[in-house]
């Protein structure tokens, strides 16, 4: 079967769901080489990802994570790709020089935020050898320990309202595939599909998406792997964050179908700023902004985590519409409560229970 998915996409016709699936299936199963691996993204690539192809790899990544399905029902996922995985992404994120990220971690506060105001967030995705600055690295900063087992985690998100679920012990063919993806060095499938397959059966998404096309492309594929409710966004400047330095677009999932909409700072009481007011940097410059946010500090950096918070609790339908939103997002960071929750995740990810990183 991988020969002619091979074909096929060479020849720049669409993988049908099930060839995905075998195909993704294979690469985390240590079945296929790495310059098969390589050849097949880079034609999928090329042709440019089909829904059928996402459902399918979307669908293999979830049956490989199996372990993590289910932590509880009613919380919403905010997975994203992180940034340090291709060139492509870190040119477009990151500043010059290895000096850090364009913005700050804009949505690791974000979760803290939300879940301050009484959702409950899961977020996962690979720990990969990098010295890019990634979320673990923030969290790490905040004395948060991203590398926690199962039934931490679930800990975590009953108590703190939050959990950052992060593959640690990695099977061999697992690191095989990160390890082509950095060395192919442009988003590929697999890039794409991660995001969109959390593995812990959320009901419903808040995510960021660097292409506009992806508001159209994602919902059908978000839908088919059980998530029909949430928001996706693209931000000006931000790319998958909303934004405050001009326009962002979102797609609302919602029952009835999606409705593609455009918001703008001021229409939101918000003041617009510019790309540099968000400047992020190292991982302990990062963390230093998330706690003075949480802390209480005002500027960009602030709305900035207050719109994202608000869609984000829209898109788990805790608040009806961005002005209600916005509203508890600011209570929760005013009110301490975002910083009760980074605190007691710090206490619950430090206590047994969670993965020592393979060697």
């Amino acid at each position: 079967m991988l020969a002619d998915s091979l074909e096929k996409a060479i020849g720049g016709k669409d993988l049908s769901q099930t060839e995905a699936y075998y195909a993704v299936k294979a690469m985390l199963g240590g079945e296929m080489a790495p310059v098969q691996m390589a050849a097949l993204l880079t034609a999928l690539r090329m042709k440019g990802l089909s829904s059928s192809e996402l459902i399918g790899a979307g669908l293999a990544f979830k049956e490989s994570l199996e372990p993590w399905v289910r932590l509880e029902d009613g919380f919403l996922s905010m997975d994203r790709e992180e940034i340090n995985l291709d060139r492509e992404t870190i040119e477009r994120t990151s500043l010059p020089g290895d000096r850090g990220t364009a913005t700050f971690n804009v949505s690791t506060a974000t979760a803290l935020v939300v879940a301050g105001a009484g959702g409950k967030v899961v977020r996962h995705a690979s720990l990969v050898p990098s010295q890019r600055v990634g979320t673990e690295h923030v969290l790490k900063e905040l004395g948060i320990q991203p590398e926690v087992t199962p039934s931490l985690a679930r800990r975590c998100l009953e108590e703190a309202g939050v959990a950052f679920l992060y593959s640690s012990a990695l099977n061999r063919a697992a690191r095989l595939v990160y390890q082509v993806r950095m060395q192919l060095g442009f988003r590929t499938l697999l890039n794409v599909a991660g995001p969109l397959s959390n593995p812990c059966g959320a009901g419903s998404v808040y995510l960021g998406v660097y292409e506009t096309s992806d508001l159209t492309l994602f919902p059908s594929v978000t839908r088919a792997l059980g998530v029909e409710k949430g928001m996706l966004v693209h931000g000006d400047h931000t790319l998958d964050e909303a934004s405050i330095t001009g326009t962002t677009r979102v797609c609302v999932l919602g029952p009835s179908g999606n409705q593609i909409k455009e918001l703008v700072p001021e229409d939101l009481g918000l003041s617009r700023c510019k790309p540099e007011d968000l400047r992020g940097g190292t991982a302990r410059e990062n963390a230093f902004v998330i706690r003075e946010i949480l802390k209480g500090s005002s500027g960009p950096k602030r709305n900035l985590v207050l719109l994202n918070s608000a869609l984000a609790l829209m898109a788990c339908g805790r608040a009806r519409d961005e002005k209600e939103g916005l509203a508890m997002a600011a209570e929760s960071i005013d009110s301490s409560a975002a910083l009760r929750s980074l605190e007691l995740l710090a206490r619950l990810s430090n206590e047994q229970g969670y993965f020592r990183k393979a060697e």
